[in-house]
């Protein structure tokens, strides 16, 4: 869906300039979910800078929600429906496809989850559930949040040395 420029560095990705990354060197350092975060967290129409820092940043995005899904009981949870945050989602996916804002509405049920988690387990339980719904929607958050957040994958590690180490 996306049509804006793939900027490298504020520069136009191009193979002619040699700035480009392919997707199979990006999946061999980065989980596939941080690379579609990249890509849709921004408008489809809004260029978007494809780089090793906004890689990072869309893996500290994405763990922060899995940090906020990480002891909520979601397999027992009650459906949330018809929520200021679903009816915000939609709006922003019904403007012109709004990936950002959806994103942003995403963030602030993980805010509301912190808020609930010590004074309202059902209820964090329940906002967890529909972060999880409206995130799959993006085709994000469908991951085990204790294996993704295990899982660095923004850190090569050298079996070997580790190996020497013990």
């Amino acid at each position: 869906v996306h049509n804006g420029y793939l900027m490298s560095e504020g520069e136009k990705m191009s193979k002619s300039l040699d700035n480009f990354f392919t997707v199979r060197e990006v999946l061999k350092k980065y989980d596939a979910e941080v690379v579609r975060h990249l890509l849709i967290a921004s408008h489809y129409r809004s260029p978007i800078n494809y780089s090793e820092q906004s890689l990072q940043q869309s893996a500290k995005a994405l763990e922060r929600f899995y940090i906020a899904l990480q002891d909520l009981d979601l397999a027992n949870a009650k459906t949330l429906a018809n929520s200021r945050f679903e009816k915000a989602f939609y709006a922003a996916m019904d403007d012109d496809f709004n990936t950002a804002e959806a994103f942003g509405v995403l963030f602030e049920i993980v805010t509301e989850i912190n808020k609930q988690k010590a004074d309202n387990s059902d209820l964090a339980n329940q906002l967890g559930k529909l972060l999880v719904s409206l995130g799959g929607i993006l085709g994000v958050l469908q991951a085990n949040p204790k294996e993704f957040l295990q899982s660095d994958q923004s850190v090569e590690i050298d079996e070997s040395a580790i190996d020497q180490l013990i």
